[in-house]
C-alpha cells in the first residue's frame, strides 16, 4: 500500500534508511544524493541534495557519514550528514567502484 511519494530528479539507484531519514542515490546526473525526511510516511520531505559529476550508484550511512559510490567516473564520496538540511563532501577518493556494503560498525568497498 502506498501511503505517500516524492517526486525526484530520475530513477533512484540506492535507498538507505535510518530513524527518520532516507538516503537516496539517483541514476541521472544532478542533485544525485538526497536526504528525505520519512518520518511522516504521509508526507515525505526533500532537506538536502547533493551533485556529483557522475551517476550515484550506491549509497550507505554510518553515524553521521554517508558514503556515495559513483558511477563510470569513479569514486567515493564521504558525505556529512549530520545536519540534514545541508550536507557536505567532506572527502572524495578516486577508485573504480560499484557498490558499497555496510557490516556492523564498518563500511566495506
Amino acid at each position: 500500500v502506498l501511503t505517500g511519494s516524492i517526486n525526484l530528479s530520475t530513477s533512484a539507484s540506492s535507498v538507505y534508511v535510518l530513524g527518520r531519514y532516507a538516503y537516496v542515490t539517483t541514476l541521472g546526473t544532478g542533485n544525485d544524493f538526497h536526504i528525505i525526511d520519512v518520518g511522516d510516511p504521509t508526507s515525505p520531505k526533500e532537506l538536502g541534495s547533493l551533485n556529483f559529476p557522475d551517476a550515484a550508484n550506491s549509497v550507505v550511512v554510518n553515524g553521521n557519514y554517508a558514503y556515495v559510490v559513483t558511477n563510470s567516473l569513479g569514486g567515493l564520496y564521504v558525505i556529512n550528514v549530520s545536519d540534514p538540511n545541508t550536507p557536505t563532501t567532506v572527502h572524495y577518493h578516486y577508485q573504480t567502484l560499484q557498490r558499497i556494503l555496510p557490516y556492523k560498525a564498518h563500511t566495506y568497498m
